[in-house]
């Protein structure tokens, strides 16, 4: 039996799609090897179209960081068009006094929707199953410098998945890598891994795009991520 990694509903062969994790935009340009083997997940055709609208978002902001890296010159051509072809690009685009372009503007809720969706299909991937209702979602991502606390917990987080040198790609790891694990309390009272996810109280994952953009994920049990929230404010 199948089911959607993200809303968990029974998938059948009428209402049943496939999420690519990432989105197949962040690969535009580069050569074929980098494009195989990338993460496909089991979506209900709802949810994958859901995404289909702001899945530019992130692709967008890794063209806009580029470096001159060739290998990044396609994403970085579709992501100035995108850009340019909303109504509202005025306001995201600052220019200086000779017109040249300073700074652009994303959507930050929008990045986080896709960090959010990213990490359920690594959860899926991972676990066989949708993250469980009983656990909720948390988030720290580039652009969180503001709220301190989140980033003592963020630090604490990328340490603890640091401490397995087990990074992943989906494709190739200059577009996308990642790692994901339990969390759980040992018989010593630490924390540490635990393959069975019955008796973790968390599971983390932090997703690299391009090497250049970058979330720390968690899903914890709703009493343990306030735990973890209240210890590092």
């Amino acid at each position: 039996m199948e089911y959607c990694y993200d809303c968990g509903i029974e998938l059948t062969k009428e209402n049943s799609n496939k999420e690519h994790i990432p989105a197949r935009n962040l690969y535009n340009g580069y050569p074929e090897e980098y494009k195989q083997n990338r993460i496909t997940i089991n979506a209900c055709i709802e949810c994958n179209h859901k995404y289909s609208k702001i899945d530019q978002e992130i692709r967008d902001a890794i063209g806009i960081m580029n470096d001159v890296d060739p290998n990044q010159q396609e994403v970085t051509r579709q992501a100035v068009k995108s850009i340019l072809r909303r109504n509202n690009w005025k306001e995201r685009v600052e220019q200086n006094e000779n017109g040249n372009v300073v700074s652009v503007s994303f959507s930050y809720e929008e990045l986080r929707q896709l960090h959010i969706k990213n990490f359920k299909g690594l959860f899926y991937k991972t676990f066989g199953q949708p993250v469980p209702d009983n656990y909720e979602i948390e988030i720290v991502s580039d652009g969180d410098e503001e709220y301190e606390h989140l980033i003592k917990v963020a630090q604490v987080m990328h340490d603890y998945i640091n401490s397995f040198n087990d990074w992943k790609p989906s494709g190739h790891k200059d577009v996308f890598m990642y790692d994901i694990k339990t969390m759980a309390v040992n018989s010593e009272g630490n924390i540490d891994h635990d393959d069975n996810l019955d008796n973790s109280l968390a599971v983390v994952g932090i997703l690299v795009y391009h090497q250049k953009l970058s979330a720390v994920v968690v899903a914890a049990k709703k009493d343990y991520l306030e735990t973890i929230k209240n210890k590092y404010q």
